[in-house]
């Protein structure tokens, strides 16, 4: 695990649905995420965000995505860390560029400010 974290720089647009896949490997094998405990924040001058992270269908990969409400546009640093066997790991870590949204761009707090 000498090479952990990577780092994978991310782009988001905001208010649209948003997923980002990692595979993990040791060696040539999936790593089982079935009994690990995974956690992915985002942070910036405009706070700190949980993201939402959980296994994919598929052993061996991981999904990564906003949380419901979205997040303010900007520039933010994230990471994601995974507790296999009670050791806690940084696996992923970079930058979150969240773009803004031109046609129904949503304030801060996730509600469209397009007219009803």
């Amino acid at each position: 695990m000498s090479d952990m974290p990577g780092t994978v720089n991310l782009r988001a647009y905001r208010g649209d649905k948003w997923l980002q896949q990692f595979r993990f490997l040791i060696g040539d094998q999936p790593v089982d995420f079935s009994t690990a405990t995974l956690a992915a924040e985002a942070r910036s001058g405009k706070g700190t965000f949980a993201l939402v992270v959980a296994p994919a269908q598929i052993i061996g990969f991981l999904n990564l995505g906003l949380p419901p409400e979205s997040l303010p546009w900007g520039t933010y640093d994230y990471d994601l860390e995974v507790t296999l066997d009670g050791e806690t790991t940084t696996w992923v870590r970079g930058r979150l560029f969240i773009e803004r949204d031109v046609t129904n761009e949503l304030p801060v707090g996730g509600v469209s400010s397009a007219l009803s």
